[in-house]
C-alpha cells in the first residue's frame, strides 16, 4: 500500500532499500512520536512561554506542565495513528477493489478472473481428447528435456571438480597410449606388399 505520511518519499525509499521493513516501520513510528511530542510541547507549554525571559523560567514551565504535555502528546499520537490506519486501510481497499484500470481492475477482480479462466481451461482440456493427447506429448517432451538438462548439468558439475578433471585427463592419456600401441602392433605384424 502507498504511504501517506509526512516523511519524504526519498527517506522512506532509502529506509526500505537499506534496512529491513520492520526496522523502517519502527524508525517511522519513532519519528512520528517525536514529531507529535514536539507539537504537544509547543502547543501546551512554549506558546505560554512568551512572557518568560530566561532559560530557567522556560525549564520550570516545562517541568510544571509535564503531565499536561504528556497527555496532549498521547492524544495527538493516538489521533495521528488512527488517521494513518484509516488511510492505509482505504488505500488497501482501493487496491483490492478498484486497482489500476490498465492492470485489469483490483486484485480481487483479477483473482476471480484468473480462477474462472482456470475452470474454463480445465473443462476444455477434459472434454477435448486431442488437446489432452497434445498436452501429454508436451509434458513427455518436457520431462525428457528436463532429464537431458539434468544430465548435462551433472556432467558440467563434475567437470568443474578438479579431481574429476584429473581422472578425465588420465583416461585420455591412457586411451591415447593404448591406441598408439594398437596401431604399432597392427603395423608391425602385417606386410601385405604392394598390389
Amino acid at each position: 500500500t502507498r504511504c501517506s505520511t509526512s516523511v519524504s518519499r526519498s527517506s522512506a525509499s532509502s529506509c526500505l532499500s537499506v534496512r529491513r521493513p520492520s526496522t523502517c516501520r519502527t524508525a517511522y513510528f519513532n519519528k512520528l512520536a517525536a514529531k507529535e511530542r514536539v507539537t504537544a510541547l509547543r502547543d501546551k507549554v512554549l506558546k505560554k512561554a512568551t512572557d518568560q525571559s530566561s532559560l530557567g523560567e522556560v525549564h520550570a514551565l516545562i517541568e510544571n506542565n509535564l503531565e499536561t504535555t504528556r497527555e496532549a502528546w498521547r492524544h495527538q499520537l493516538a489521533t495521528t495513528l488512527s488517521k494513518l490506519t484509516v488511510t492505509q486501510f482505504g488505500l488497501l481497499m482501493a487496491d483490492l477493489t478498484e486497482g489500476r484500470k490498465r492492470m485489469g481492475g483490483g486484485l480481487i477482480k483479477q483473482l476471480l478472473r484468473a480462477f474462472l479462466q482456470h475452470i474454463v481451461q480445465t473443462d476444455q482440456m477434459k472434454s477435448n481428447a486431442a488437446l489432452r493427447r497434445e498436452l501429454s506429448r508436451y509434458i513427455n517432451d518436457f520431462r525428457r528435456q528436463n532429464a537431458a538438462l539434468h544430465s548435462l548439468w551433472t556432467r558440467l558439475e563434475k567437470q568443474s571438480d578438479p579431481e574429476e578433471l584429473g581422472r578425465a585427463a588420465a583416461r585420455h592419456v591412457d586411451m591415447r597410449r593404448l591406441r598408439e600401441a594398437v596401431v604399432r602392433q597392427a603395423g608391425s605384424g602385417a606386410n601385405l606388399g604392394s598390389p
